[in-house]
């Protein structure tokens, strides 16, 4: 999805998404685009592989960024390279980057800012009228919004460093105080306005679906919009819960650690940050941005003294290993396995084969699964799918608000209700048949059951047999491929 919003900011007048705001009959306009964007390049560049190439980078960029920052804030540098390892392979954190997000990115230009920031706390005062640190920490904040605007839950760490730099200054004097937070704001200010002016004219043409965008994306679905605030707000907490699960060691050491070491300043910090999800959305990709929190809290604890000569010794040695041991096993170890295991059944080519066969090149009108994006854009399809809000599932309106614009339809064979099958005919959507990707495939049967494996599987997405069957809808004017592979794939 990250990819398609960065096409569709390169070309703001395309007539197909699968972003497809279906009540406008219109794509999705995203205003947060130097991410996306910069995903879309990396694909036109190099291929499926080049956004995910630019994700681990991004990965990559936020753990020497953090190790950094913990070094810059008293952290012995060898627990503050091994916290930066941990932060790297944590699950959490390795399933974002692995699918090709750009949240790595968002984070590290956010830590980037805590990074200036302290780095101005640990130099002697900037007695001039120009601060320089606090106008760069503006300018990396408001760029790691416009990555990802998810960054914004990195933001009460940039204020918590914003604040021990205050005090470092002594402002008491309430014009002073002003001043300071004027640039940094400044600084935000002039990075935003270079980063919107590319795209002004666009903002203002298509504000409407900017705002309708942002609210589809802040919000839940009817699934969860029917529940009490309060029952909404209580499975929201519950699910940060169940995301963290993930990563118990790390959340339970760095839970101690605030309230151990009495770190009145990040508690609030974190506590806010969760508080900013709970209100929105919470799902697996944002609780991710609670790590560096953890990850900080445990770095502070690990400044403390330990009396007893002996415990010190193994003390940090010990929370360390374990804090390793976790991630390299979960994510070297199992979702290596996982991957290595019969990984010809998620070969790419698999869809791309499925693709040509059932359709073939063309500027072909598609509803598609999103497996399909890549080889679509492979073969010229132009391509559909409404933008739903999270927790929402297709139902047959808005696929009646599709059906118009596209001449194909391909839809999980699980997928398709008697009304869909209704709707399609109704429509002039002829049924093709049934397509299987794999000779024994009977569908996803595999994933329904709830075993630690399958859980697995789920936070990675290494699914066994993921792909198909899948049911093809012809509008009948069209032509499809010939017989010959008709016969060789459907049955």
């Amino acid at each position: 999805m990250t990819l398609e919003l960065g096409r569709i900011v390169l070309d703001p007048t395309t007539s197909w998404s699968i972003a497809w705001l279906t009540d406008r009959a219109e794509s999705v306009f995203f205003w947060s685009y130097i991410g996306p964007v910069m995903q879309e390049m990396s694909y036109q560049a190099v291929g499926q592989i080049g956004p995910r190439v630019s994700a681990i980078i991004g990965g990559l960029l936020a753990s020497t960024i953090l190790v950094g920052w913990l070094v810059a804030r008293k952290t012995s540098p060898g627990i503050a390279f091994l916290l930066g390892l941990v932060f790297l392979l944590d699950p959490l954190f390795v399933q974002g980057y692995t699918m090709g997000r750009v949240d790595g990115w968002a984070i590290g230009l956010s830590l980037c800012a805590c990074l200036i920031l302290r780095n101005a706390i640990n130099k002697p005062p900037v007695t001039g009228f120009i601060n320089r640190p606090l106008l760069l920490a503006g300018a990396f904040a408001a760029l790691a919004f416009f990555i990802w605007p998810s960054a914004i839950f990195i933001f009460p760490l940039i204020i918590l460093e914003f604040f021990y730099l205050a005090k470092t200054y002594k402002v008491t004097d309430k014009k002073r105080a002003v001043l300071h937070i004027t640039q940094f704001a400044l600084g935000g200010l002039i990075m935003g306005v270079l980063i919107l002016l590319p795209i002004a004219t666009l903002l203002y043409t298509q504000f409407e679906k900017v705002i309708e965008g942002f609210t589809v994306n802040t919000r839940f679905g009817a699934k969860w919009g029917e529940k009490p605030e309060g029952l909404a707000l209580f499975a929201s907490s519950l699910e940060i819960l169940r995301v963290l699960k993930f990563t118990p060691f790390l959340f339970l050491f760095g839970l101690l650690a605030l309230i151990m070491r009495q770190q009145t300043g990040l508690l609030i910090a974190c506590l806010f940050a969760a508080f900013l999800m709970l209100s929105t959305l919470v799902y697996l990709q944002r609780v991710q941005y609670l790590l560096p929190y953890f990850i900080t809290s445990i770095a502070v604890f690990s400044q403390i003294e330990i009396a007893n000569s002996k415990l010190r010794k193994l003390f940090k040695p010990l929370v360390i290993i374990t804090l390793l041991i976790w991630p390299l096993s979960l994510s070297l170890g199992v979702r290596t396995a996982l991957a290595l295991d019969n990984e010809s059944e998620r070969d790419r080519h698999l869809v791309f084969d499925a693709a040509r066969s059932m359709i073939g090149q063309g500027k072909h009108m598609v509803y598609i699964p999103y497996e399909f994006y890549y080889s679509g854009r492979s073969l010229g399809w132009q391509m559909y799918k409404p933008y739903l809000a999270f927790g929402d599932t297709l139902s047959t309106d808005a696929l009646k608000k599709v059906l118009p614009h596209v001449d194909y339809v391909i839809m999980y064979e699980w997928e398709v209700q008697k009304s869909f099958d209704e709707q399609l005919k109704k429509d002039g959507l002829e049924d093709r048949g049934t397509f299987y990707i794999y000779k024994d495939a009977t569908g996803k049967s595999d994933i329904t059951k709830t075993t630690n494996i399958s859980r697995i599987r789920n936070l990675y997405s290494i699914f066994r047999k993921p792909y198909g069957p899948y049911k093809l809808y012809v509008r009948r004017y069209s032509s499809t491929t010939s017989s010959q592979n008709r016969k060789l794939f459907y049955r």
